[in-house]
């Protein structure tokens, strides 16, 4: 398990299913130079999200995992790389598009034919 993977876990058990499986779940350990690593994150707004909203979580994730302290540095990953360039989760479900707009669509879609089906 590499240090990344150690401060996921560490956050899964600390951050909300879905806020986990949106923002989180997607990153990847692009390459680590010594007490630093660098992560890869679908683009500059997940890089953005990430660091106001979970700066401190992973802060607290890297003392709890690592001996020394590492430095993240969050670089967004080309959108061709990517199946998808977004992901959003809905209850169990998980709606993957290439643009926001299209994921809540498509989310929103989901939720009417699953209310249709119950009536």
């Amino acid at each position: 398990m590499n240090t990344w993977q150690k401060v996921l876990s560490y956050l899964k058990s600390r951050v909300n299913p879905q806020g986990y499986e949106t923002w989180l779940r997607p990153t990847r350990l692009r390459h680590a130079n010594g007490d630093t690593l660098y992560v890869r994150v679908p683009s500059k707004e997940f890089d953005e999200w990430i660091r106001e909203n979970f700066g401190g979580l992973i802060r607290e994730a890297l003392e709890a995992s690592v001996d020394t302290y590492t430095l993240i540095k969050l670089a967004p990953w080309p959108a061709r790389r990517w199946k998808c360039r977004y992901r959003l989760l809905m209850g169990e479900k998980m709606h993957d598009a290439q643009s926001a707009a299209e994921a809540y669509a498509m989310a929103l879609l989901a939720a009417l034919e699953n209310a249709h089906e119950k009536s």
